[in-house]
C-alpha cells in the first residue's frame, strides 16, 4: 500500500495530513482511520494499515500502537470503533477529523 501516490483518490496521505493539525498520536491515529476509510474506502482496517500511515508519513511510532488504539477508541475520545480487529470511524471521531482538525484552527 503506497500511501504517498495520489492512487485514483485524488489526495495522497500526506497531504491530507497537512490539511490537518494533528499533533498527538491521537489525533494522527483518527486521521489515519477517516483517511483510510473515507478517502481510500478501505473496509477493514486493520492495526497494520495503521503502521503503516505512520511510516509512510515518518512519524515516530507510538511506544505501544495497539494501546494507542486503544485509547483512540476509548470513551475518552471515542474516534474509531473496533469489532474483530478491525477500525471504523465513529460519528464522533467523523465530525473531528473533518471540522475540528481543520490546519486553519
Amino acid at each position: 500500500m503506497d500511501l504517498s501516490e495520489r492512487n485514483g483518490t485524488g489526495k495522497s496521505l500526506k497531504d491530507f495530513i497537512a490539511e490537518r493539525n494533528a499533533s498527538s498520536n491521537v489525533q494522527k491515529t483518527a486521521a489515519f482511520v477517516y483517511y483510510l476509510q473515507n478517502i481510500l474506502n478501505i473496509e477493514e482496517i486493520t492495526i497494520d494499515h495503521i503502521f503503516t500511515c505512520y511510516k509512510s508519513m515518518g512519524f515516530r511510532m507510538p511506544n505501544n500502537l495497539q494501546q494507542n488504539l486503544t485509547d483512540t477508541s476509548s470513551s475518552r475520545y471515542g474516534y474509531i470503533s473496533r469489532k474483530d480487529g478491525k477500525y471504523t470511524m465513529t460519528v464522533v471521531g467523523a465530525n473531528y477529523v473533518e471540522f475540528d482538525m481543520n490546519k486553519e484552527d
